[in-house]
């Protein structure tokens, strides 16, 4: 959706959820803000979005080798990169 709060929620700095920093929510929707700006013209290409692939390592993920429906979402998420704390899982990158 873009929100940028709900984004952040999502994503964990130095092993630890971005939401559970102090005001590191607020930090970081103003960092992303921009970039999301940017993808919400290809938001459409996450539609139903289901990966297949992630190679996973402990409590660690990347995206290299992942397969995506749609197929062209793969260009953005080969680039992340996940980590699970407390058995949930956040984008690190």
């Amino acid at each position: 959706t873009g929100d940028s709060a709900n984004v952040c929620a999502l994503m964990a700095s130095d092993d630890q959820a971005i939401a559970d920093i102090p005001n590191a929510v607020e930090t970081c929707g103003t960092t992303i803000e921009p970039m999301l700006k940017n993808l919400t013209p290809l938001k459409e290409m996450f539609k139903g979005l289901d990966i297949k692939g992630a190679t996973v390592t402990g409590d660690t993920a990347n995206f290299d080798s992942a397969t995506t429906t749609p197929v062209m979402a793969a260009q953005i998420i080969k680039q992340f990169k996940a980590v699970k704390l407390n058995g949930k899982w956040f984008v690190t990158q």
